[in-house]
């Protein structure tokens, strides 16, 4: 299978008023609905904010996977074989 990941995709929702609203996940796989995030100093102001549209993209039926900016500068071995993980384990789920 031919995985693609766009980045800065805007991924729509609704609110309990019915007005539409918009994520914009950092990449993301279409085909697997895998939304992968990148994590910077700001999300420690915002780790509410973050729980909760996780929790939105969850429900809505994506994976989400989350690395801190100094996981991928410090440790990207260890970031590509847990995204190549989650992603077999995924493509195991279609």
């Amino acid at each position: 299978m031919d995985l693609k990941f766009t980045r800065q995709f805007v991924i729509e929702k609704s609110n309990i008023m019915g007005r539409k609203g918009f994520y914009i996940a950092d990449f993301h796989c279409h085909a697997l609905k895998i939304i992968v995030e990148i994590d910077g100093p700001i999300h420690l102001l915002q780790k509410d904010y973050d729980e909760l549209r996780q929790q939105h993209l969850v429900e809505m039926g994506f994976h989400v996977i989350r690395f801190k900016n100094e996981e991928i500068i410090k440790n990207w071995v260890e970031v590509e074989e847990r995204l190549r993980s989650d992603v077999l384990k995924r493509l195991e789920v279609i």
